[in-house]
């Protein structure tokens, strides 16, 4: 009963984290995630901590297990999601990157597209 308790609480960590991130604190552990793991690992990281969470709950009441498989699926829609639409996007304020000014694209007129005036 211990272990599942200790699972359940180590498991609301992702979800809080998440919350922290918004508030622009615990910003070095998500700057470790985004480095370590990627930056679609920050936006699945609170599912994960559920999962987690439901994994211990299924230690004390086995139909949790249903639970954690749909929390599992959900967590890999949500880095297929991060993947298919920029996971920049879905990052916290003050976990995203520095934005750099696009470069000036040039145009270019080919020798024969100039018009004789006259």
């Amino acid at each position: 009963m211990a272990v599942a308790i200790l699972l359940i609480m180590l498991g609301l960590i992702g979800p809080i984290a998440s919350v922290q991130w918004r508030r622009d604190e615990w910003i070095p552990a998500g700057r470790w995630v985004m480095r370590t793991l990627s930056p679609h690992a920050v936006a699945g990281i609170p599912l994960a901590g559920l999962i987690i969470s439901m994994i211990g709950l299924s230690l004390l009441w086995p139909p949790a297990v249903v639970l954690a498989f749909l929390g599992a699926i959900a967590f890999v829609g949500v880095l297929i999601a991060s993947v298919n639409r920029g996971g920049v996007g879905r990052l916290p304020a003050g976990l995203r990157p520095p934005q750099q000014a696009r470069p000036v694209e040039r145009t270019y007129q080919h020798a024969g597209q100039h018009r004789r005036a006259g």
